[in-house]
Parts: structure tokens; C-alpha cells; sequence
């Protein structure tokens, strides 16, 4: 599923990009979740950490925060969330590139011009979400996208993957096994019971790292080389 975010105060505009994205969606054949906000605080207020959206349309010109404000902290919590301004004024566009904005839209938005954008976003994004990391769960298998995983926990034989989606529990791969399988995709151990996906790591302080909404514990052992990779990561 596409998780996309519209933070815009007027409700035509809204409904309109609501209705492209969906019928893009159909067009695709993918679920496309669309959640709108009228101002950018309130849209702030909720946006806690990294992977709470793949795409982001932001009004420039809105009450309270305008859009410029509100993309500046947005990059402070998520840097890679796709983040597409909408304007009715074109020169705004151009502080597209100081937060790393993906595109922009002049309204009223057409539909043929969020298909290319999207068409050509979701060229690179696919190469990242190709790879699924199975879950056998009690009642079934479930795949979730490598990016979508935070962490992976070790706990007495069993490994718990939290995710952006839940959290799961699981046997049968030991922490080596999936170790092995993931740290190609950006993972790397803190610890002898974390991995970390270093693109949910938002910190580092002292021997403690955050990931999402989690503070880990990083072993002494592990400390220069989680963060050397982390280093990288970015």
C-alpha cells in the first residue's frame, strides 16, 4: 500500500488530488491510503517519526504554518519521505530544493501531471521495495517491504520485527540468519539482540540509539561500528 498525505486548507483542491490519487491507484494496481489535513501544525501534531507516509502534498500558502516552515521540520523528522509542493504561485517552487522537495504542482493539479510524477517517483522507490522479508506468523505468512521494517529484536529464541505496520513475533531464523539477510538493505547490529534499519535511526546518545519512537541500547562492542555505518547511511 501507498500511504499519501495531503496537507491542504482548501477542501475543492483537497478532493480534487484525493480523486487523482485514487484513480492513479486503480490505474496501477495498488491501494493508495490518502489522509488530509487542513493546516500544517495539525499535520505536524501526528507526524512523529519516519515511514508514517511514502508521499506528502503540501499547500505553501496556508493559514497558521505555511508550507516552506512546515516542509523544513518535516525533513527534521522524516528525510525520505517524498515531498511534493502544491502552489498556485510558481516562484514559491524554487524553495522546493532547500528541503529536498521532489517536484511541485501548480494548481488546479491535472491529473496526467501526478501520473508522470508518480510514474517516475515510484520507478526509484520500487528498486528499494522490491525485496520482502517473510514473517512466519502462527496463522500464515506475512511480507513486509525491507523498508518498512524499524528493527529486529532477539528474545529468547524468538525474533520480534517492528515494524511500520505492527509489531510481530516469530520463530524459526536465528538474529545471524536474518542478520545476513538484511544488513545488504542498510541494517546493521547494535547490539547482540537489535538490528536496526539506519534509515528509522533518527539519534545517537551516548550508548543509546532511537529508532522511531524506541530508545536501544548500544553494546560497547558495537558502538564504533554502528556508527560508522550510520554515518554512511546518510
Amino acid at each position: 500500500m501507498l500511504k499519501t498525505i495531503i496537507i491542504e486548507d482548501i477542501p475543492k483542491e483537497a478532493q480534487t488530488l484525493t480523486g487523482h490519487l485514487h484513480r492513479y491507484g486503480q490505474e496501477i494496481g495498488e491501494d493508495i491510503s490518502v489522509k488530509c489535513y487542513p493546516t500544517a501544525d495539525e499535520f505536524l501534531e501526528e507526524y512523529t517519526s519516519p515511514g508514517l507516509a511514502d508521499f506528502v502534498f503540501m499547500d505553501i500558502k496556508m493559514p497558521g504554518m505555511d508550507g516552506l516552515h512546515a516542509a523544513q521540520r518535516l525533513r527534521k523528522v522524516d528525510p525520505d519521505v517524498f515531498l511534493i509542493f502544491v502552489t498556485s504561485i510558481a516562484k514559491y517552487a524554487v524553495y522546493g530544493y532547500k528541503v529536498d522537495a521532489l517536484d511541485y504542482f501548480l494548481k488546479p493539479v491535472k491529473y496526467y501531471d501526478l501520473k508522470m510524477r508518480m510514474d517516475r517517483a515510484l520507478k526509484g522507490r520500487r528498486a528499494d521495495y522490491g525485496e520482502k522479508v517473510k514473517l512466519p506468523l502462527s496463522n500464515g505468512v506475512k511480507l513486509v517491504d525491507v523498508r518498512d521494517v524499524l528493527y529486529v529484536e532477539s528474545d529468547n529464541h524468538k525474533l520480534i520485527y517492528h515494524t511500520a505496520g505492527g509489531v510481530y513475533s516469530c520463530r524459526g531464523k536465528s538474529m545471524k540468519e536474518i542478520s545476513a539477510e538484511l544488513e545488504p538493505h542498510g541494517f546493521m547490529r547494535c547490539n547482540s539482540c537489535y538490528l536496526v534499519n539506519l534509515k528509522h535511526c533518527t539519534a545517537v546518545r551516548g550508548s543509546e540509539a532511537v529508532v522511531g519512537d524506541d530508545v536501544l541500547q548500544i553494546s560497547r562492542a558495537k558502538r564504533r561500528e554502528f556508527i560508522e555505518a550510520l554515518a554512511k547511511s546518510f
